[in-house]
């Protein structure tokens, strides 16, 4: 599940931390997995023969994406890119409204399309991982984007 994350340790306790939240603990997550309800980044105390050591902080940024109920899968390419990119929409859309976010929620680019079914994007941002939302004649897609 891509919003899980697993420690290696069998034979150990675990409790998960939020790093977000200068470490906060995490009720009731004390399994070896750790299904995050929302994105952030997470790491796990372990404790064994009296040993306490901490993970390092995972970023989960797949909670809640919606992948795609747009009738026609869109493409993005290249993936990953470099900046430059493609979307095709697979359909020629009457409105189609594109933004990209920052795994934090802060949007960085949105524009409106009338009538294109390919439209070309340049992300002028730091590498990452970004999200694409695609809106399109009361559908969306929400798509990962990593920048190289």
């Amino acid at each position: 599940m891509a919003n899980s994350i697993t420690a290696n340790n069998n034979n150990a306790t675990y409790q998960w931390l939020d790093c977000n939240n200068n470490d906060a603990i995490i009720i009731g997550a004390k399994g070896q997995t750790y299904a995050a309800s929302a994105n952030g980044s997470y790491r796990v105390e372990l404790t064994e023969n009296g040993c306490i050591d901490t993970s390092s902080c995972v970023d989960i940024v797949t909670v809640g994406i919606h992948l795609n109920s747009l009738e026609n899968k869109p493409k993005i390419f290249p993936t990953p890119t470099k900046g430059s990119f493609n979307v095709d929409l697979g359909y020629d859309y009457h409105h189609a409204e594109i933004t990209i976010s920052d795994i934090n929620g802060k949007q960085l680019f949105s524009q409106s399309f009338l009538q294109n079914e390919a439209i070309s994007i340049n992300l002028n941002e730091q590498k990452g991982i970004y999200l694409l939302s695609i809106k399109a004649d009361n559908q969306q897609a929400v798509i990962r984007l990593i920048k190289e």
